[in-house]
């Protein structure tokens, strides 16, 4: 039984992952931030590879649009566990993705580009 809240306050469950893919309940006491390299909400190969919550640049509202996929109290498919390899998510993480880039190269190409993007190591208030 999970305990305290499992969604994130406003985020859409559009692509709700966990009826699909229900994952193993957990009590949560850390959250990862990771950032995946993109300008969009991925696809997470339909929720094979997703977090339990993705926050995506919203540059009109100068925001984050928050999408859940899993509540936080169930391990999500994003920390993969490979068989025979190392496991992972033994600590009962919730994983946070952050959708733009960390990565100078990248940060320099878009900038370059014109994109709209976070460059997440000079993230605005």
């Amino acid at each position: 039984m999970s305990t305290g809240p499992q969604r994130y306050p406003g985020a859409s469950t559009a692509y709700w992952y966990q009826n699909r893919f229900g994952g193993d309940l957990q009590e949560v006491n850390v959250v990862v931030l990771h950032t995946t390299e993109g300008t969009n909400l991925p696809s997470y190969g339909g929720g094979s590879s997703a977090p339990n919550l993705t926050l995506v640049p919203d540059f009109k509202t100068k925001g984050l649009k928050a999408y859940q996929h899993f509540d936080f109290d169930r391990s999500s498919r994003a920390l993969v566990n490979l068989s025979g390899g190392v496991e992972t998510n033994t600590c009962n993480v919730t994983q946070v993705e952050l959708v733009g880039t960390c990565d100078p190269a990248t940060h320099a190409k878009w900038k370059k580009a014109g994109y709209s993007y976070i460059y997440w190591p000079e993230v605005p208030d």
